[in-house]
């Protein structure tokens, strides 16, 4: 069978005798250039101008050429747009019931890449939703297909959105949630488990607002009671149309206390966002703007200062001054040596950011990166987003303390951010190899920035050899996978040891431990070595688990903490867990 490359080939070789019955025209060049017609002309060429050069004995094969030198072309665009992708699924319908010559599956494998590749670049639940519908018409007009991971991933994406709108619980952000909520299960996406929350955010709302149980009158504070506003989420609700029992009965009540207003759901999403399939990056004068210490005023002593050998790292909190009176806070972070090439790892570090820098919420906004001296040294400096100073590490011991557990609602928001950036990381074949708790912030907002790219590689073969001496092993102990822990310990014996991973599995289960450690503020330690002891006590942790959510968390953190790599999850089969709390990998 062939590719939709080889259609070119076995186009082209049909024709190839009959050129001189062609004029110079568009199909004419498009053959004798071998397809080297710029792919934006392929794409828009009009078909009447194309099959105006064939004779009728060829017409098929002149509509074949153009339909599968469209797809090519819209399936190899930059950006990828909901567009290209309606485009190619128009021509991969005509191709297949016109010639038995196309590899169907490896064609739709082609352009769900394309796919999975732009939507981890959308940041907006309609770009979302749009996705979703596209990856469905794949099915439906072209071939039944294996989607189900894919539409996983995005649901998730589409979760982590809406979880972040739960932060703030005013009218009009449950309303604009409610509304998301209604239009994806018209369009049977369902997220049921975030359903349940933005309902009960919605119940206690009309609750509060209109004084339900007549508190606030009693207690003699004045009510501004907002009738329409509880009748309006009422009729979004009947829309969703929750089924538990819980809801369904305090829904129930509240309905015949307020009745409700109708709600308008626009079904048809297929058109949502056609012009722009992907949100633009942040509007940020500073991006790659920062080039000297010039205009940046520090902020006190250092906040962090870690010293090895004769390299200093420091973090400092700024203030970058813009035109206009204008200024922002800023961190710097400076990392200082006498000898400047040993500060690579930190440019390579900022070129990471700096490539992830408004791609995805969860990485710290790159401002620019500059050399200067400092007592002799050379001090390299880069400049980005402010965090807070806590990081998730802080929170962890702050809990276990009490201890003060995570309530689901707090614990589903990290693991789902958490697990969108890991997947976001992957497929940009970007992996972290040290993610821990130490290198995961909190904004003054709490949204959660990973950071700390030192060590990061792009690139994952299938399997990568790591010798086992401390400079080649990346990752800090108790985090490390089985694998790496292992070829840690073993760094001190002669000759060195080596270990076969995947560097994506390696983050996996670094990100299991966390997830682990912040649903049982338990001791991890050492649960990651090669022994019956670890076994055990990693197995007594997860038995201490319970569901949140619906998300099954045993059954997510067994298939993380998979002591074989080969039999470990990767890092998008994790999002049917997460969406469905499904009970088996989804591979």
């Amino acid at each position: 069978m062939a590719t939709y490359q080889d259609i070119y080939s076995y186009i082209h070789d049909s024709l190839a005798p009959d050129l001189n019955k062609y004029q110079s025209g568009n199909l004419g060049e498009l053959v004798k250039g071998n397809f080297t017609l710029p792919k934006e002309k392929i794409k828009s060429m009009p078909l009447s101008s194309v099959l105006s050069e064939a004779s009728p004995d060829n017409r098929e094969k002149a509509e074949l050429l153009y339909y599968s030198s469209a797809f090519v072309a819209s399936n190899e665009a930059s950006p990828f747009s909901l567009d290209d992708a309606s485009n190619c699924i128009s021509c991969l319908n005509f191709i297949k019931q016109h010639t038995n010559e196309l590899d169907l599956e490896h064609s739709i494998d082609n352009l769900i890449f394309s796919i999975t590749d732009s939507v981890s670049e959308a940041q907006t639940i309609e770009v979302l939703i749009s996705w979703i519908l596209r990856l469905r018409e794949i099915v439906s007009q072209v071939a039944p297909h294996n989607i189900e991971p894919d539409e996983q991933w995005i649901k998730i994406r589409i979760s982590a959105l809406l979880w972040d709108l739960l932060k703030d619980r005013s009218k009009d952000t449950i309303l604009k949630g409610l509304r998301y909520l209604a239009k994806l299960k018209k369009n049977n996406i369902n997220l049921e488990n975030l359903e349940s929350f933005f309902v009960d955010a919605a119940c206690d709302w009309i609750e509060d607002a209109n004084d339900f149980n007549g508190i606030k009158q009693y207690m003699g504070e004045e009510v501004k009671f907002d009738i329409d506003g509880a009748r309006i989420m009422l009729g979004i609700i009947k829309e969703i149309d929750m089924q538990e029992e819980e809801y369904k009965a305090r829904v129930d009540t509240l309905l015949e206390k307020y009745n409700f207003i109708p709600a308008e759901i626009d079904e048809n999403l297929q058109g949502f966002a056609r012009a722009q399939a992907f949100s633009s990056l942040p509007s940020n004068i500073l991006i790659e703007q920062v080039t000297s210490r010039e205009n940046i005023e520090i902020i006190g002593e250092a906040i962090y200062v870690f010293s090895r050998g004769q390299m200093t790292t420091s973090i400092y909190e700024g203030v970058l001054k813009l035109p206009g009176n204008n200024s922002v806070r800023i961190a710097i972070k400076s990392v200082s040596h006498p000898n400047k090439e040993e500060l690579k790892t930190s440019e390579d570090e900022a070129q990471f950011l700096k490539s992830l820098s408004g791609k995805h919420s969860s990485f710290p906004l790159f401002y620019g990166d500059f050399y200067d001296m400092v007592e002799q040294k050379h001090r390299y400096n880069l400049v980005m987003e402010l965090c807070r100073r806590e990081t998730l590490f802080d929170d962890i011991i702050e809990r276990k303390k009490t201890p003060r557990f995570y309530t689901d609602e707090e614990y589903l928001r990290i693991m789902n951010t958490l697990i969108d950036c890991v997947v976001f990381l992957h497929s940009k074949k970007i992996y972290h190899r040290d993610i821990k708790p130490q290198n995961i912030l909190f904004t003054m907002n709490w949204d959660v920035k990973v950071v700390d790219f030192n060590v990061a590689k792009f690139l994952d073969m299938p399997t990568v050899g790591v010798t086992s001496t401390e400079e080649s092993i990346a990752g800090t102990v108790n985090y490390m996978s089985p694998e790496i822990r292992e070829a840690y310990n073993n760094r001190a014996q002669k000759g060195g040891n080596k270990v076969k991973t995947k560097l994506s599995k390696s983050d996996v289960y670094s990100l299991g431990l966390i997830l682990l450690e912040m649903r049982t503020l338990g001791d991890i330690t050492d649960v990651n070595l090669k022994n019956d002891q670890a076994r055990a006590k990693l197995a007594g942790l997860l038995n201490s688990l319970t569901p949140a959510g619906g998300v099954n968390l045993k059954v997510l953190l067994e298939n993380m903490l998979k002591e074989d790599y080969n039999e470990r999850i990767n890092s998008k089969s994790l999002l049917g867990h997460i969406i469905a709390g499904v009970t088996e990998a989804i591979n």
